[in-house]
């Protein structure tokens, strides 16, 4: 079963989120393919419909979750702080207690890396 709300309303929550963990990944000072970004965020929205409800429906949420944590961090939700107040907060859920936390992290890490990379492979 598909979830039965659109996705696009955590575009401007994941657009960021993936930004972070690939340019993580990437390492200090390498530069990111900001259309290969754009599909992998276009992708993540599909792996999220594709996925039995209760689960692509929980991670939606949390998305939404993590996105007002980030008041936590800096001046404002995750979307909207800088840089280096989203990688604190990326940085805290992947070493939270909580491990419905951790796993948070874990899905897009892995995930927006190997659909990252995957894109960028095929261009």
């Amino acid at each position: 079963m598909s979830l039965s709300f659109p996705v696009q309303p955590l575009t401007p929550v994941l657009q960021p989120l993936l930004h972070t963990i690939v340019s993580a990944e990437l390492g200090e000072g390498a530069a990111m393919d900001a259309a290969v970004l754009a599909r992998t965020v276009q992708t993540m929205q599909g792996k999220l419909l594709q996925m039995p409800r209760y689960m692509g429906m929980g991670i939606a949420a949390l998305t939404l979750v993590f996105d007002r944590d980030g008041r936590r961090f800096g001046p404002g939700l995750f979307r909207d702080n800088p840089p280096a107040a989203r990688r604190a907060q990326a940085q805290a859920w992947r070493n939270s207690r909580l491990p419905l936390m951790r796993d948070f992290m874990d899905f897009f890490g892995k995930m927006g890396i190997f659909v990252y990379w995957s894109h960028h492979e095929g261009e």
